[in-house]
């Protein structure tokens, strides 16, 4: 009926504007966030974490002290090199966030920085932080041939020879943790496969390394070469570890590619020798 209709349009015209209302209220709220100021008396430092979210609420607090706090909230370790960088003591933070992840928590915290996410069992485990470490020596670290301007290069450059040349130079240096971490960083972002080829190649070399990005990659590559290599490392790194063998089980059974469940099998017969 007429009227009927009228009322069901006025209706869903007013739920639609209410939702718009909700969604511009929620995105004014999330704009403001960072500006927020602390009610007077209040603490200038406030973290929490629940349910594995992050939330910080710090007015004019150095970016070290709130790092400091969140290192001891979630355990987390955070490789910050031989010294804290002079600049985290120097800034004074104001920022504001809530309920959001830790690496997401980090990247807010410490931008235009060189962060490398090192993933385990539980989630994210280790953070090494690259870039600069002050007047003295915060240059060196960023130039082209450092350590800092060699991770960003292997993980960011625009041209795949420029990264996969910058991971080789990083794997004929001494920091063998950001040589680590680099190379697994590249298995959870590039798509290259010359640069993936490399960081496979890095990582056959290692004695230990965690097995979460190898066994990540190994679902979801699609090149049968890269997945035989992945295949190969966790037979070599993993052995014995039950899930590796249980990855192994399951793919010998039923992957499609048959190399790739050959390769699995003989793998599986190598681990009971």
């Amino acid at each position: 009926m007429p009227g009927c209709a009228a009322r069901e349009s006025r209706s869903s015209s007013l739920r639609v504007a209410m939702v718009r209302l909700a969604i511009t209220g929620a995105l004014l709220w999330t704009l403001a966030m960072p500006a927020l100021a602390l009610e007077p008396g209040a603490e200038p430092l406030h973290v929490t974490l629940q349910d594995g979210r992050l939330s910080v609420h710090a007015e004019a607090v150095p970016c070290s002290e709130i790092l400091s706090r969140i290192i001891r909230l979630t355990d987390i370790a955070v490789d910050l090199g031989t010294a804290v960088p002079a600049s985290l003591s120097a800034e004074p933070v104001t920022i504001a966030f809530f309920e959001v992840t830790l690496d997401e928590a980090l990247r807010r915290l410490l931008p235009g920085r060189n962060l490398v996410f090192v993933y385990g069992d539980a989630g994210l485990a280790r953070v090494h932080l690259y870039g600069d470490r002050g007047p003295a020596d915060g240059a060196a670290m960023d130039e082209p041939g450092g350590v800092s301007g060699l991770v960003k290069q292997a993980l960011g450059d625009a041209d795949a020879r420029q990264r996969l040349s910058a991971l080789e130079r990083l794997s004929g240096g001494a920091d063998a943790g950001a040589l680590r971490d680099t190379a697994l960083a590249i298995l959870e972002r590039e798509r290259d496969a010359r640069v993936l080829d490399g960081a496979l190649d890095v990582l056959a070399e290692l004695e230990s390394l965690p097995l979460d990005p190898l066994i990540r990659f190994l679902h979801t590559s699609r090149d049968t070469a890269l997945r035989l290599r992945a295949l190969a490392v966790l037979g070599q790194s993993g052995r014995g570890d039950p899930r590796v063998i249980e990855l192994l089980r399951a793919t010998a059974a039923r992957a499609q590619d048959a190399e790739i469940s050959e390769s699995a099998r003989d793998l599986l017969s190598a681990a009971d020798e």
